[in-house]
């Protein structure tokens, strides 16, 4: 009896199966004006004596489906272990073209985010010099010889100490104000503990900004920051928490992950941190820095994972969560360029986007950082009255010069500061110049900002 091979084919198909992951795809019909839900398609085939693919019908019935009320598009769960995402959209075009549907099909695709740089937090390793195993190694001052002076004569060799040159003396810094908690930075007016540190908003006046725009804010904006997760239990975040009532019902409490479809954030990639950090992050709680607005509610919408995964679909649902929740602003930190074989996803994107745009969300995206034309860069191409593209600057005080690897182009609206900007003392230094651009709009009325970008 051959058990062998036996066990070794099922092992291998047991180690086949492991490997095969999930992937979304995204899904738009419509019947006129009207919205038609992909379950519904093998009844609605089977009305007009159609006989469905059987498979892909049994696979919709126990299929996980996310319905975008607001985007009005669903988000398919498929894998190629049942449905793969070309069977189910061939299914979806050819059930379309015999019940006169208008519909869109596409696999999901990973965008980029953007930003100066994105580290993965690590733990501090002291490293130690190398050295054989069992090898015992000693450190000895290193010795020169002296030649004999004159032939025939005999010289004893004695070892000699070479001595290293002195260092050349650095010269010396101006010295920074002294740091103690509570004291009020003279030139922002705060007195968080790393604000002495806040070059670029000095440079911006940040201090005579706020104290001019305090007394015209008359509410507490709604800022969804669509990136990696952070951390509520940060001083400077806790504070911004919400608990926000949802238009289709229910509440959020906080914000989403769109990977696990819970609450429950997570920020081991900490650029969704930097962003929010310089956004909003609290003032005059004697700690951390001073975020540029001072007045929000934070939303933050997990769609890039701790991997930089940054999926399509996961954008989308986190727009539709947006427009749910009702926020006044959203600030996006990735970005698509889709090639010419994927018009499909960038035609659904648009879509969710327009529709952020019709419930009066204003969108804040980056440019890029790729040194070119952004005007392939989705969102920022967007345009419109209520969308923002940013790109970066140098890190120059006196002179406003786009930084090299910025994007630039007819579609940018605004440049400002992109690199070494300070997000606190246990973050990277270093952070996306998306983020800082959405300051003086929340920190009026959202009814006050019409006037921007103009049509």
């Amino acid at each position: 009896m051959q058990t062998l091979p036996l066990l070794s084919l099922v092992w291998s198909l047991i180690l086949v199966g492991a490997t095969i992951t999930p992937s979304d795809t995204i899904v738009s019909i419509k019947l006129g004006d009207n919205d038609v839900d992909v379950r519904r398609l093998p009844k609605m085939l089977r009305d007009h004596d159609v006989s469905p693919d059987e498979e892909v019908a049994s696979f919709l019935g126990v299929a996980e489906i996310r319905t975008l009320r607001y985007v009005r598009l669903q988000i398919v769960q498929t894998s190629p272990s049942t449905v793969d995402s070309d069977t189910l959209c061939h299914f979806v075009t050819e059930a379309s073209a015999k019940l006169s549907l208008a519909s869109e099909c596409a696999i999901d695709v990973d965008g980029e985010v953007f930003g100066d740089r994105v580290r993965k937090k690590t733990s501090k390793k002291t490293s130690k010099p190398p050295t054989n195993p069992g090898l015992k190694t000693t450190l000895t001052p290193q010795t020169t010889l002296k030649p004999p002076t004159k032939p025939g004569l005999k010289t004893t060799l004695t070892p000699q100490t070479t001595l290293k040159p002195r260092r050349t003396p650095k010269p010396r810094r101006t010295p920074k104000p002294k740091r103690r908690y509570g004291h009020v930075d003279s030139d922002l007016h705060v007195n968080d503990y790393d604000a002495v540190d806040q070059k670029h908003f000095k440079w911006m006046k940040m201090g005579e900004v706020w104290q001019r725009a305090f007394p015209h804010v008359t509410r507490k904006a709604k800022v969804a920051v669509m990136d990696s997760g952070i951390n509520f239990a940060d001083p400077d975040f806790e504070p911004l928490m919400g608990y926000l009532k949802k238009q289709s019902g229910g509440h959020l409490y906080g914000g989403w992950n769109f990977f696990t479809n819970s609450p429950i954030l997570t920020n081991e990639l900490n650029h969704g941190t930097q962003v929010s950090k310089i956004l909003a992050a609290k003032a005059n709680n004697s700690i951390g820095i001073a975020g540029m607005a001072q007045n929000v509610t934070l939303v933050p919408l997990q769609v890039v994972d701790d991997n930089e995964r940054a999926p399509l679909s996961k954008l989308i649902a986190a727009i539709d969560m947006a427009i749910d929740v009702g926020v006044d602003i959203a600030a996006i930190s990735v970005g698509f360029e889709f090639s010419t074989q994927e018009a499909i996803q960038r035609a659904l994107l648009l879509q969710a986007l327009h529709a952020s745009q019709v419930h009066n969300i204003l969108l804040v995206s980056p440019a890029g950082n790729n040194g070119k034309d952004a005007s392939d860069v989705l969102p920022c191409s967007l345009g419109g009255r209520r969308a923002i593209c940013v790109a970066a600057m140098m890190d120059w005080k006196k002179l406003n010069v786009l930084h090299p690897k910025s994007n630039f182009g007819g579609v940018v609206d605004i440049a400002a500061f992109g690199t070494r900007i300070l997000t606190g003392r246990l973050t990277d230094s270093l952070a996306g110049v998306e983020s800082g651009m959405v300051k003086l709009l929340v920190e009026e009325s959202t009814d006050q900002m019409n006037y921007i970008n103009p049509e």
